[in-house]
């Protein structure tokens, strides 16, 4: 009997949230008895010797994320025989008839649309009801999601949430970055949703109570245009430091060495930043919107991703409750103990094998 084939999108390997997460799905489904065809840029593939299995044909793809192209010319580069493509992202080409399965991982464009410009609102919802419309099957990553995507997609589209994993060298990292003062962390990107605008301000609050620095890890690219929350915010940069781009390496010092890690998003389709300190022993302070709740569980201690003077209130009484802090490591590393890859790639391996065989 033939095998089956299966194609991948893996254009975004080196995307930071979505590039995580092929990287850790990807190498389960190369072990499997198929015929694999990855579509994306050759040199990526071949950095992760992916391209040595001998199951594995590689089709060389560069098409922009969200262009014309992508739209226009992909499905043409996939091979007439393929059984299932799998994109890990909404924008799964609209001209392709075939089965396929599709990961969504929030629906930021369609929740926090006043965010985004018409022509992105519009040819977002155009990707996603396309999606709606062809997938075989829908992936997302959390609860929250799941119920996002059948609000505004369709209640009786066929999904499953699996959340995603912690890699275990979170856990096993010992070394730690040492700053001038001792420091609480942000991680992430300067979207505006992210809400950094009143992480600053609640940090404007404290700096004369508290010898913590804030440290935002972080290209420092594009913070002052692109995040237009902070505009008119007083920032002290003596106090509030922009890493700019940091290894994965360098990013687990940081974390490692901080006091508190904040998570202020206004929107999360699932949020790793939080698990990834709790698996180094760096206590937690999240917003309570979106799926924060859900990832965090009782790890964390929450407040309103509106009101700085409650998270500044927070964050002090954080930094000056010794307890508290050992009592938030012990919850954090049994939390993020319910969050790991293999699980997380047994359930993508049954999916696939299931809609393989149907």
């Amino acid at each position: 009997m033939a095998k089956k084939k299966l194609a991948i999108d893996v254009r975004m390997l080196n995307s930071s949230g979505i590039g995580t997460y092929l990287k850790n799905i990807v190498p389960i489904l190369l072990e499997c008895d198929l015929d694999i065809e990855l579509i994306g840029d050759h040199k990526e593939i071949a950095e992760l010797k992916w391209n040595e299995n001998p199951n594995v044909n590689v089709i060389d793809c560069n098409y922009k994320i969200y262009s014309l192209k992508e739209q226009l010319l992909m499905s043409k580069l996939i091979s007439n025989d393929i059984d299932l493509l799998w994109v890990p992202h909404f924008n799964a080409p609209v001209n392709y008839r075939k089965k396929m399965l599709v990961t969504i991982h929030d629906m930021f464009h369609f929740s926090m649309s006043s965010y985004l410009s018409i022509p992105k609102k519009l040819y977002a919802k155009f990707l996603m009801l396309n999606v709606a419309k062809k997938a075989e099957k829908i992936i997302t990553v959390s609860s929250f999601s799941e119920t996002e995507i059948r609000r505004h997609l369709g209640e009786n589209l066929n999904i499953t949430y699996i959340h995603n994993g912690v890699s275990n060298e979170w856990s096993k990292h010992n070394t730690m970055f040492k700053g001038n003062r001792p420091y609480i962390i942000y991680v992430g990107n300067v979207k505006p949703h992210k809400n950094l605008g009143t992480l600053i301000k609640a940090f404007n609050r404290i700096e004369g109570l508290s010898e913590h620095d804030l440290y935002i890890v972080g290209k420092k690219e594009g913070f002052l245009t692109e995040d237009n929350t902070i505009d008119g915010i007083e920032i002290n940069q003596e106090r509030v430091k922009f890493t700019g781009y940091l290894s994965d390496l360098e990013v687990k010092d940081y974390v490692r060495g901080a006091d508190i890690l904040i998570i202020p998003s206004l929107y999360e389709g699932f949020g790793l930043p939080p698990l990834e300190a709790m698996a180094c022993r760096t206590p937690v302070i999240s917003s309570n919107v979106a799926s924060l709740p859900e990832i965090c569980g009782e790890a964390a201690i929450y407040f309103n991703p509106t009101d700085e003077e409650q998270l500044a209130e927070k964050i002090l009484e954080l930094l000056s409750n010794k307890c508290m802090q050992e009592e938030l490591i012990a919850l954090g590393l049994e939390r993020v103990n319910q969050f790991n890859w293999n699980k997380s790639r047994e359930a993508h391996k049954k999916i696939i094998k299931e809609l393989l065989e149907n």
